[in-house]
């Protein structure tokens, strides 16, 4: 890979300028770009020097089929469905590399913990009319040891839903593929923790510790996942058209938050986990377009603004004029986009005021922290380059910490101070942030 440099990251002309912040972080990343096009101002034509903030660790050919995921510090990745190999995340030594026996698509989160599809079932479904039409569904996963690729164990069912350290495999019935039994096994070892028939249902929703299951009827049961124990049992105001179109539904640790159009208004209706009784409803009115949980409140979208809903009241906490499709940001934050014109912005989940506009960027995220650790954008001189910019999630303070190489590719992900990248020139690359 070529020396890392200091590009020109300001905005394409037809970026509108970013608002004024006074903060410490801001007038550090102020200056640093300043510094960099005085550098280049003076340097006319000539090529900055490598950034020492940011440093290439290593890189691997990809194809834009291949898959990627990070756990425990081993990268893993997925070649055409077929090859599995594991490479140490600090240096790219290749540990271990197994072809499947078998063709598979997977899940990034399902590669990050080896829990692979095996086998098919062959499932019959009558659509409307009554005709008979053929589907296949996962018959089994199987699960290979992070450490040597061999397989560990393998257990009937799809992975449903996991964790950390447990998964939950759904059964297919072959008449209809809905499911005939739920286990919830363990990944280290895949003992079968608990397992039961899992009666069938049109709708099922698992999280926050709990399994959610609805019949044709409309009847709901809530479960434990730690245990498979029924928790409570009660109608949900579904009729079969609307389960048969499908459910719309979020869970946390103590509600189940529905979501219907009811004469063309979103309606947002919370239900009691522990007695399926109704607690709130919210009518986000007919402009409201989507609905979801979000730093501690229920966020809704017209397309235009973000209201923040109380989720033990359903009373409206505050609403974002221009800003939509919020996401959770560890520390109190939400990174949202603009409503109007493309950028993201840090708001504070308690009040929704803004904290920090961060232009049009691309923010990288590392799951495990629950932040959005770096910013990406290209850059105007030289081009095809990104810059890389560190952020801080609670002040929205930004540091220039230099540019790549090339174009990233969505998604880009951020483990600690590294950052790693699919890119336009068919690559995955490793860096090091400061």
């Amino acid at each position: 890979m070529s020396a890392i440099d200091l590009g020109d990251v300001t905005a394409g002309p037809a970026q509108a300028p970013e608002p004024p912040m006074y903060s410490r972080g801001f007038l550090q990343a102020a200056l640093a770009v300043l510094t960099v096009l005085g550098l280049s101002a003076i340097a006319a034509s000539e090529r900055a020097g490598p950034s020492r903030l940011l440093r290439p660790l290593w890189s691997i050919a990809m194809t834009d089929l291949s898959q990627f995921s990070i756990s425990g510090g081993t990268l893993f990745v997925l070649n055409n469905g077929w090859d599995v190999t594991a490479y140490a995340l600090t240096d790219g030594r290749m540990r271990w590399s197994s072809r499947l026996s078998e063709h598979t698509e997977m899940a990034t989160d399902d590669l990050g913990s080896l829990l692979v599809p095996s086998g098919y079932t062959r499932i019959t479904k009558e659509n409307a009319e009554g005709y008979g039409r053929l589907d296949t569904a996962t018959a089994a996963t199987l699960a290979l040891d992070p450490t040597t690729g061999i397989q560990r164990w393998q257990v009937s069912g799809a992975t449903g839903y996991r964790d950390a350290g447990t998964a939950l495999l759904v059964e297919a019935d072959p008449q209809g593929g809905r499911p005939k039994m739920f286990r919830e096994v363990r990944i280290t070892d895949g003992a079968v923790l608990w397992a039961h028939p899992a009666g069938h249902p049109q709708y099922w929703l698992a999280g926050a510790g709990h399994l959610v299951t609805v019949g044709d009827d409309g009847r709901a049961e809530v479960s434990g996942l730690a245990d498979g124990t029924a928790v409570s049992r009660g109608p949900l105001p579904l009729s079969r058209k609307e389960l048969s179109a499908g459910v719309v539904a979020e869970v946390d640790a103590t509600a189940l938050y529905l979501k219907r159009n009811e004469g063309g208004r979103l309606i947002v209706r919370a239900f009691d986990l522990a007695t399926l009784r109704p607690s709130w409803s919210v009518d986000g009115g007919a402009t409201a377009r989507e609905a979801h949980l979000c730093g501690g409140v229920m966020c809704l979208s017209d397309g235009t603004a973000t209201s923040a809903f109380d989720l033990d009241s359903g009373r409206l906490r505050w609403r974002a004029p221009g800003w939509i499709h919020a996401d959770t940001v560890t520390g109190g934050r939400l990174l949202a986009e603009r409503a109007l014109s493309t950028g993201e912005g840090l708001l504070d989940a308690a009040t929704g005021a803004l904290v920090a506009d961060l232009g049009s960027v691309y923010p990288v995220w590392d799951a495990a922290a629950g932040t959005p650790t770096f910013l990406l954008r290209d850059t105007v001189r030289p081009p095809g380059r990104t810059a890389v910019l560190r952020l801080d999630s609670r002040s929205g303070s930004r540091r220039l910490q230099g540019s790549i190489e090339g174009l990233p590719v969505k998604p880009c992900v951020a483990v600690q101070d590294r950052l790693i990248c699919k890119t336009t020139t068919g690559m995955l690359t490793v860096v090091a942030v400061a």
